[in-house]
């Protein structure tokens, strides 16, 4: 009989206070016959002597006590920061690394899988509402791993929530009444699910300060943040986004939705998107049934419940798909989102309320942005919008300050859209020279730079647009005074921007990519260490890709820069260490053929193909450069160009055979947009039609302009 254990515990808050980075549920999974018998008491034992050894190599000059001092966070915080109930812990941040070290190597063994989840809910009425949501989201998923297949039966046990108080009025009265409600209710949910029906499934909670199979979950957690414990034992965590759960939900959708109707109709809705989002894009007619049902709900709502309920969407979208770096990961349930609303309101504007035309406006701007970063080539999409825009501005903006703040957002997104999206870089200074003029005569706009320094983030995005054309066009033509003018642009851009905001974050991400692109090793080492805010024990850590201080997943385009950096520094004689660790990382990233994850694969492609590890690379290549069902639109499809050639490159080295032919790969890019052949020609991609093996994958990987290598 095969029987797992699964222990869960949390990490950070629920709620929109915190990151989605910060706050997760994760654990790990133990199969029983890899611990004998009196499972608990051998993991006890292992924890005690893993803090007996520590204590004995006087690591520190404090002792460690089991169990009072087991919790992660609060043994890497100093003690001036921790809270009253970890005051009693002597052992510093500094000297704690060797006991995690040694604990996580005496439990890989017996560890059959890690796992973390990722993402928040569209909505959270309240912090418990939403880490229910995240916890049943997770164990549907967990569950249908094919390491369960052959199992008997799962033993869950979940770590109490830090406080009763996080439980609700219902849960703080009866705390233990309220976990076994919650547990009971959660097995038979999982218990629905296909691929557990036939096992037995117990699911329980426990104290995370004495159980020893939830002090290391909290270890696993306080390490999937920390990141560099795991990579050093080569532990990598599987990681369940929030919305995919919702694909495994088996309870009877008309049914749940009509109860949520009863009692509370716009938390229906927002709960009916979540599951409209989550479905199988294959589920066409569920999906259908699903949206009429969203649309019979909302026009039942009174004016008042659908002005919140379109609000709260609305700024879900602007966070999700400007606010944050993770927005590449967005794209997809953004669309969806999109198309749920625009079903819901009314199909002509003269029908619609101020408030829906407010959402129409938003719905119209996002729409665009998705197309822009999905590189698509949209001319209808800008018209549409300046239309609806010039008919209802009256009505749909309160002031004048109001419809230029969105006319500059629309402008450069028609830059994206129009310009940066089909390689015409010059043309981008046109796109945005009336909404520059319109916006300077308003605003007076200063370089942030002339004297006293102000944060205006309109200012920094017509700035850091103007800056990335130049930047495009130095690498195109290699004029120096746009090098110049590109340098001066991101400078300006960053320092009208709040420090670390989302803007400013971007704007340092193109500067480092600019000193790349320019092989400067000193300027791109040191503007990388500015952009992830490097402290002297990273900057010496910085050629290890085992020693990542930040999250890879909510963090991707530190990650890209990253390996930037390394690809220039090996091309400097410099060692590159990690890199195997780091490609299973990559390769078990569920986006690595979507941009920018497919570039990360690239770079870390070429350092292992540098190193004479072109076996390592092939994989690596082939996920990057699978195209969707549907091909790439016309952007991807040049930035995964050189992917493709150095997957050939990779396949003739190794013997292997390869159908790859370049002329007819530039021959669909000129076709889908009309003179890209000559601008690769300029870009010398002839040059990779000779013999592989001679090719300098350095120069195959960054022969695209700027930040498109």
């Amino acid at each position: 009989m095969k029987q797992f254990y699964i222990f869960i515990d949390e990490t950070g808050s629920f709620s929109y206070l915190d990151k989605p980075g910060n706050c997760f549920i994760g654990g790990w999974v133990c199969q029983c016959d890899k611990i004998p018998k009196n499972f608990d008491k051998r993991l006890r034992v292992l924890l005690q002597e893993c803090v007996e050894w520590f204590n004995d190599k006087q690591y520190a000059s404090k002792k460690l006590k089991y169990p009072e001092d087991m919790h992660f966070m609060p043994l890497h915080t100093p003690a001036s920061r921790r809270n009253k109930y970890d005051q009693h812990i002597t052992v510093t941040p500094d000297q704690i690394q060797p006991f995690f070290k040694a604990v996580f190597e005496a439990i890989k063994p017996s560890t059959a899988l890690v796992f973390r989840s990722f993402g928040l809910p569209v909505i959270i009425p309240h912090e418990q509402a939403a880490y229910t949501e995240i916890l049943r989201n997770t164990l549907l998923q967990l569950v249908s791993n094919k390491i369960f297949s052959t199992a008997t039966s799962l033993k869950i046990i979940i770590a109490s929530r830090r406080t009763a108080e996080l439980l609700g009025y219902s849960g703080k009265k009866d705390p233990k009444k309220y976990e076994k409600y919650l547990a009971d209710n959660l097995a038979r949910e999982i218990q629905r699910t296909r691929s557990v029906k036939k096992k037995k499934i117990e699911i329980s909670f426990a104290s995370a300060r004495k159980n020893p199979g939830l002090i290391i979950a909290d270890f696993f957690c306080g390490a999937m943040k920390k990141n560099n414990y795991l990579n050093k034992v080569e532990i990598n965590p599987d990681i369940y986004s929030f919305e995919a759960g919702y694909r495994l939900i088996n309870l009877p959708t008309q049914e749940q939705l009509s109860y949520m109707c009863r009692h509370n109709p716009v938390a229906a809705l927002e709960h009916g998107i979540q599951l409209y989002c989550g479905q199988s894009p294959t589920a066409i007619k569920t999906k259908e049934k699903l949206l009429d049902r969203l649309k019979n709900i909302y026009v039942t709502l009174t004016m008042d419940q659908k002005e919140v309920f379109l609000r709260s969407i609305g700024e879900y979208l602007e966070n999700n798909l400007t606010q944050k770096a993770t927005r590449y990961l967005f794209l997809n349930q953004g669309y969806e989102i999109i198309k749920a609303l625009r079903y819901m309101i009314p199909d002509e504007a003269s029908r619609m309320h101020r408030y829906e035309l407010r959402i129409a406006a938003g719905l119209g701007l996002q729409n665009i942005r998705i197309a822009s970063h999905q590189g698509r080539c949209d001319h209808s999409l800008i018209k549409k919008h300046i239309a609806f825009l010039g008919q209802w501005a009256h009505q749909i903006f309160s002031n004048r300050l109001e419809y230029i703040q969105h006319l500059v957002d629309t402008s450069l997104m028609a830059a994206q859209l129009e310009d940066f999206n089909q390689l015409h870089f010059a043309q981008v200074e046109t796109t945005l020279t009336p909404v520059r003029k319109l916006y300077d005569d308003i605003f007076k706009a200063t370089s942030a730079t002339a004297g006293q320094v102000q944060y205006d983030e309109n200012y920094a995005k017509l700035e850091g647009t103007y800056a990335q054309m130049c930047g495009f066009l130095y690498d195109l033509t290699g004029q120096e005074h746009y090098y110049q003018l590109a340098e001066e642009g991101l400078k300006n851009d960053i320092a009208a921007c709040r420090p670390e905001d989302h803007v400013w974050e971007q704007g340092m991400g193109f500067l480092t990519a600019l000193y790349w692109k320019r092989q400067d090793l000193a300027k791109t080492r040191e503007q990388f260490c500015l952009e992830i805010g490097a402290d002297a024990d990273i900057k010496s850590n910085l050629y290890h890709l085992g020693h990542i201080p930040y999250d890879q997943e909510e963090k991707i385009f530190f990650l890209l820069h990253h390996l930037y950096l390394c690809a220039l520094a090996q091309r400097n004689d410099e060692v590159i260490k990690g890199l195997e660790g780091m490609r299973d990382r990559v390769l078990n990233n569920r986006r690595i053929s979507s941009y920018p994850m497919m570039l990360s694969a690239k770079w870390l492609a070429v350092l292992l193909m540098v190193g004479n590890k072109a076996d390592k690379a092939i994989e690596l290549l082939e996920k990057a450069a699978a195209t969707p069902f549907k091909g790439d639109d016309f952007t991807y499809g040049f930035i995964r160009l050189p992917i493709k050639i150095l997957l050939h490159q990779c396949k003739v080295k190794l013997g292997k055979s390869t159908e790859f032919n370049l002329q007819t790969n530039i021959d669909i890019l000129d076709q889908q947009n009309p003179g890209t052949k000559a601008q690769l020609e300029k870009l010398g991609v002839n040059k990779f039609s000779g013999v592989p093996k001679d090719w300098d994958s350095y120069a195959v990987a960054s022969f695209p302009p700027y930040y498109y290598a």
